[in-house]
């Protein structure tokens, strides 16, 4: 390689890679044996197995003995014994019962939208609009099918259908408009 007119460049070798650390890991809390005290009690609880509930064999006892020991109290090591666990008989699956559904009529909530409607209705009579609950109310107006659907399904208010838009009204209204013939819709909010 040269430099633009000059004399060729000379080449080098580098040199062997050396690494700035000169420690080893040789993972040793990986190890399949663990010389915490108590790091294999968990082994000993019973567990399910298909359905039956197991106990295991008991843990081997250490081969080694005590690091020390006296000549007045020689330690002994003795495995404690691990209690008697009976399983338990298998039991059939528990009967599925029916739902409790209440009989009661429903009434809706004192300041719920649904009897503040109600309460509204029984005053000045008439119907409302989907927009005039919307703004009268407060309520978003995508939503007010939904939030009067148990008030319809339990007759307590009638839905209709004024040309294009809907309106609620109380049982027994049918509202009076030539341009737009009135179609009642009480079996269903949307």
């Amino acid at each position: 390689m040269s430099a633009r007119g000059k004399e060729p460049l000379g080449t080098s070798v580098a040199g062997p890679l050396t690494h700035f650390s000169r420690e080893t890991y040789n993972g040793a809390e990986l190890a399949s044996i663990s010389p915490r005290p108590g790091a294999y009690d968990a082994y000993r609880l019973p567990s399910l197995f298909n359905g039956r509930q197991r106990t295991p064999a008991p843990i081997a006892a250490p081969a080694a003995a005590p690091a020390f020991t006296t000549r007045a109290a020689v330690a002994t090591w003795a495995p404690i014994p691990e209690p008697v666990v009976e399983e338990p008989p298998l039991r059939d699956p528990p009967e599925l019962r029916r739902a409790i559904t209440s009989t009661a009529t429903y009434r809706p909530r004192r300041n719920g939208a649904p009897a503040r409607l109600i309460a509204a209705l029984n005053h000045e009579g008439g119907h409302l609009t989907y927009t005039q609950i919307s703004q009268r109310f407060g309520l978003a107006r995508d939503g007010i099918a939904v939030i009067f659907a148990r008030a319809v399904e339990h007759g307590l208010l009638v839905r209709h259908s004024i040309g294009i838009e809907a309106a609620f009204s109380l049982p027994g209204y049918l509202p009076r408009d030539s341009d737009h013939p009135s179609t009642p819709v009480s079996t269903s909010a949307a």
